[in-house]
């Protein structure tokens, strides 16, 4: 019964490179090489597409991947760590105008933002220093991070501010691209 009121399955002649866009998350493996892939079915445990290329996807996929890779090592950009929470990219949307016949595609930054704790153990931990919550705004500032407003404010007219040394900047500038904010 079911054969006279459906039609028979018609299959595609070339079963891949059918997909005009995909998104691929971007991470490390346990070498520490970045991957590209796709996750594993109710994980963000990313399972590396070989050679990054999707047989489902169009060619350019590969190309703006391999490009993009090569740029993150070149420039030294942090892939988005799910455990961390840390790195700034997560994934790499591309996709294929098929009316135009060209690649479109977008990257996904994630804006992270460490805890002043977090720079100040960072700081101790790897410089043996400390630093104030004030030298970290003063050097957030310098790299044009934004720094929430002071409600400290002293009560004399022109108080005298200290700056921070040249040796804890360093540190603390040193912390700010270990949290990828630099």
């Amino acid at each position: 019964m079911l054969d006279q009121i459906m039609e028979p399955i018609a299959g595609m002649e070339e079963p891949f490179r059918y997909r005009n866009k995909a998104q691929f998350p971007i991470g490390v493996d346990k070498e520490g090489n970045l991957i590209a892939g796709f996750y594993a079915g109710r994980t963000h445990q990313i399972i590396p597409v070989p050679n990054r290329d999707c047989v489902l996807g169009v060619p350019e996929n590969k190309v703006i991947l391999d490009q993009i890779l090569d740029y993150m090592r070149e420039e030294k950009i942090s892939a988005y760590d799910e455990e961390r929470h840390k790195g700034l990219v997560r994934h790499v949307l591309s996709g294929m105008d098929l009316q135009q016949k060209k690649p479109d595609d977008t990257i996904e930054i994630d804006e992270l933002n460490a805890t002043y704790q977090e720079i100040k153990d960072y700081v101790l931990k790897e410089f043996g220093l400390k630093v104030s919550n004030l030298y970290i705004s003063q050097i957030k500032r310098k790299c044009g991070i934004e720094v929430g407003e002071n409600y400290n404010l002293p009560k004399t007219e022109n108080p005298k501010v200290p700056q921070c040394p040249k040796e804890k900047e360093d540190a603390i500038k040193a912390a700010l691209k270990y949290f990828a904010m630099i």
